[in-house]
């Protein structure tokens, strides 16, 4: 009886993970970041996978922020990365 009830509250949490997947990208996608919403869905098949209690015990809040956060970090060293190339590039060519 246990295993069978713990196979119900499987299933109801993968389709809750389905739906909050869904929700995740369409909010991204209508404030302009599909690519957050895609990092939010990586996450969640992780989830998937056998990390579900990591990822619910992050709001869906605290998640968006903590990817946004390292979305700015990642844009940042590429930029820093871009300029230290053409720096070089140009120390080349003088």
């Amino acid at each position: 009886m246990a295993f069978a009830l713990s196979v119900s509250v499987a299933a109801v949490l993968e389709r809750l993970l389905l739906v909050l997947v869904v929700v995740a990208l369409s909010v991204a996608a209508a404030l302009g970041r599909l690519e957050l919403g895609l990092v939010v869905v990586t996450l969640s098949f992780a989830a998937a996978l056998g990390q579900l209690e990591l990822v619910l015990e992050m709001s869906v809040l605290e998640l968006m922020e903590e990817i946004a956060a390292r979305h700015r970090q990642n844009k940042s060293q590429v930029v820093k990365l871009t300029l230290d190339v053409l720096h070089d590039r140009h120390q080349i060519w003088d």
